[in-house]
């Protein structure tokens, strides 16, 4: 695998769009953060309905033959270091094409702790024991936003005149 495979790029945003033309990749609202209003402490493991992708373009650099299958291991860490959430994808890697394109598209983001996650992306040969080689890391700052908790009058259901 050395030197076959080039990251291009890699990154969290809003959404990834793919032309249907001309196959070209689109990303919108590059993620630089996660703004969270918070009423009180949060378990760890919480999480807030979030509708994002993750791009990773990789650039063949040399003639495979036969194709080869490789996986891609997308993990995300909380700032104590625990892995919040992961996915895995496969992917050929053939001689048609000089880029490879994965595009993972997910529901909810881990809000738990504030802080730096890291967004981690490692690639390795399938079927090979061998351990995952980190291609790239990508920091992604959750913000914690007190906000007061309502008294029981404004959040009572009752209506005063």
């Amino acid at each position: 695998m050395p030197n076959l495979l080039t990251l291009l790029v890699f990154a969290p945003c809003e959404k990834v769009i793919v032309g249907e033309d001309d196959h070209l990749t689109s990303m919108i609202a590059l993620m630089e953060r996660v703004n969270i209003q918070v009423s009180g402490q949060l378990p760890a493991d919480a999480i807030f309905p979030l509708k994002w992708s993750v791009c990773a373009l990789w650039h063949r650099a040399m003639e495979v033959d036969p194709p080869r299958m490789f996986e891609q291991k997308f993990q995300i860490l909380r700032p104590d270091g625990e892995e919040a959430a992961h996915a895995l994808s496969v992917f050929a890697v053939t001689n048609d094409h000089q880029n490879f394109r994965n595009v993972l598209h997910l529901n909810a983001f881990p809000i738990g702790l504030p802080g730096a996650y890291r967004l981690r992306l490692a690639l390795r040969e399938k079927d090979d024991p061998t351990e995952w080689q980190y291609a790239a890391e990508y920091p992604l700052e959750v913000f914690h936003e007190i906000t007061a908790e309502p008294s029981k009058k404004e959040s009572s259901n009752e209506v005063s005149t």
